[in-house]
């Protein structure tokens, strides 16, 4: 059994990059332990005692850099936790789920801004400021859906 640091394997940590969603969906379908926790103990119990040991008794240079300088394979230990609060101000919980309300909007203001650049379009045809203030508003609106978007996905 090894203790300490282990060696990196370039090729190993290339192919766990590079495996794709679509093999793992395939995967998954046809595979219904595949990916579940504790599964490895019901197939090969040696081998899964060995792994836990060796990886609660070894360190890998990737744990070691991320615990040094926060990196993108480390983004939630180093992003801050931030409260959010509901229209009473209670705080909303982490682990909280977003209502369909934040996406109903969101794609409220992306059909409304859509058609509000397709008259812009066409009143650039007859009065250019008026096509302008269409398609200004028109993108306004469009940034506006696309940030309640992504607070939504944020939870």
């Amino acid at each position: 059994m090894k203790y300490g640091i282990r060696k990196p394997n370039i090729k190993k940590s290339i192919k766990a990059r590079t495996t794709g969603k679509i093999k793992r969906k395939v995967k998954k379908a046809t595979n219904p332990f595949y990916g579940k926790k504790g599964v490895s103990y019901i197939k090969n119990p040696k081998k899964a005692i060995y792994n836990k040991i060796y990886n609660k008794t070894t360190v890998g240079s990737g744990d070691i850099s991320g615990a040094i300088t926060p990196n993108s394979s480390n983004k939630k230990a180093a992003k801050k936790e931030v409260r959010v609060y509901d229209s009473l101000n209670n705080p909303i919980e982490n682990n909280a789920k977003p209502t369909g309300s934040s996406v109903t909007i969101c794609a409220i203001l992306r059909i409304i801004s859509f058609v509000l650049m397709t008259i812009g379009i066409f009143a650039l045809f007859f009065s250019l400021t008026h096509g302008i203030v269409f398609i200004t508003i028109s993108i306004i609106g469009w940034n506006i859906g696309g940030r309640i978007s992504r607070q939504a996905n944020d939870y």
